[in-house]
């Protein structure tokens, strides 16, 4: 049988967004933040920049082996080494600004990380900002509106003797720097902008630095998935609710960071960042892409043929996109389940000869690469 061989054109449904406000968490600075109660005594383990908390008794227990016989368990060592590569990697090479210092909830201004029981829970980490509003930080040279300082909290050991199915068994440290890395990133993030209603951004930033720091760790190309799987989801919904294939899609948009630091060098991102720590919105990206002679538009249209070509660093690595149909005759075609805004669908036509495509569609958003 002869493969037809398909060329490609793409829809690709551009809609203007909605001003998101950003939500400001309110909160006395004055007033200390609580923190996490583990299950027994706690004990402390200092690096340069953190204090990791950790307990020998009850459910949150961290392994005890302590092979250098040195009075901190080995494990607890190995949270604050990939804490303080987590940094170097984050701020001291990226230029994040440095997160918040506390009010010595936990024993100095350190940044404090708990170690619990969590995967039990289907959890792998998590940042809370609760408490820490501050409004400005200082950290930067810009005058945020909404940044808070927070703590984190990881798993005590990253082990699951009964793990959910379709739950990826890696090594455990190899867990710890993959959500080290993400979760760190959030702490960065509210650092700028408190919380913030942006919440895909959110999650594909922070995914994005998985690759940065850690690049070598499998993570991210399993849920860059949904992306490839579901091209025609807009780039703000998490998806998996009316595409079923298309969840985690948050998670999966760091490609679009990946795009953005290819074609524009990683202080793009971060630029980004700062904006959205004087508002809301899609303005923020506007306003750093017309600085560098683009517009959303064109940053969309770059992004639909990289993800159709797998146009990245190492894009023989990435999923293929999802083909919505392949068209061999002419007439009319109108996608099953539409294309929402900031998304794409990618169309085979399989025709003999020169031929004319035409949109017809109400909305002026609508456009074909």
């Amino acid at each position: 049988m002869r493969q037809a061989s398909y060329r490609y054109v793409l829809l690709v449904l551009f809609l203007l967004a909605g001003l998101l406000p950003a939500h400001h968490t309110s909160a006395d600075r004055a007033t200390a933040q609580s923190r996490p109660a583990l299950s027994g005594e706690v004990f402390t383990h200092g690096t340069e920049h953190f204090v990791i908390h950790y307990t020998f008794i009850g459910v949150d227990a961290v392994p005890a082996a302590d092979q250098d016989d040195n009075d901190v368990p080995d494990w607890v060592e190995d949270v604050g080494d990939t804490m303080e590569t987590i940094w170097r990697v984050e701020i001291d090479r990226l230029n994040w600004p440095a997160p918040l210092p506390d009010r010595g909830e936990g024993g100095d201004t350190r940044f404090d990380v708990y170690l619990m029981e969590l995967f039990s829970k289907n959890l792998g980490g998590y940042v809370s900002p609760d408490g820490g509003f501050v409004g400005d930080n200082p950290n930067t040279s810009r005058r945020e509106q909404a940044a808070a300082y927070g703590y984190m909290v990881l798993d005590n050991d990253y082990i699951d003797p009964s793990p959910p199915a379709g739950l990826r068994v890696w090594p455990a440290l190899d867990w710890l720097r993959i959500i080290a890395a993400h979760e760190f990133n959030h702490v960065l993030q509210i650092s700028i902008t408190g919380v913030h209603s942006m919440h895909w951004w959110y999650e594909a930033t922070a995914n994005w630095m998985e690759t940065q720091v850690f690049p070598d760790l499998p993570d991210n190309l399993r849920s860059a998935g949904a992306v490839f799987k579901s091209p025609d989801t807009c780039i703000m919904r998490y998806g998996g609710v009316d595409r079923v294939e298309s969840g985690l899609h948050w998670y999966g948009m760091w490609v679009f960071n990946q795009l953005l630091s290819e074609k524009y060098g990683p202080g793009m991102v971060l630029d980004i960042w700062y904006r959205m720590g004087d508002g809301g919105g899609y303005i923020p990206f506007d306003e750093a892409f017309a600085e560098r002679n683009v517009t959303f538009e064109d940053v969309m249209r770059q992004f639909a043929v990289a993800v159709l070509l797998r146009d990245f660093a190492g894009g023989s690595k990435y999923p293929t996109p999802r083909l919505q149909e392949a068209v061999d005759t002419l007439g009319e075609w109108t996608p099953v389940d539409g294309v929402q805004r900031y998304a794409m669908d990618y169309i085979g036509l399989a025709l003999g000869g020169p031929y004319t495509i035409t949109l017809d569609s109400p909305d002026p958003g609508v456009e074909g690469i």
